[in-house]
């Protein structure tokens, strides 16, 4: 029997940050497309309004105070 091996992909510190980090470049990325061109590709992909839009704006702006609020100076 194999010796029990702690699962590292697991909510690590980095995955966080890279997951935080992805999710605000999507928004920054989406809000340009916006301001240039009045295109919402969130709303265009899942439905606007939708709940899959809804989920992926939260998670946007959850992100974007995650990463304020653990920022370093």
């Amino acid at each position: 029997m194999a010796p029990f091996r702690k699962n590292k992909s697991v909510e690590t510190p980095e995955n966080i940050e890279l997951a935080t980090s992805a999710l605000v470049t999507v928004g920054a990325l989406n809000w340009g497309l916006v301001g240039l061109f009045n295109l919402d590709l969130v709303a265009l992909l899942l439905g606007r309004r939708s709940l899959l839009s809804k989920l992926v704006y939260t998670l946007v702006g959850a992100s974007a105070v995650y990463l304020l609020t653990t920022a370093e100076e």
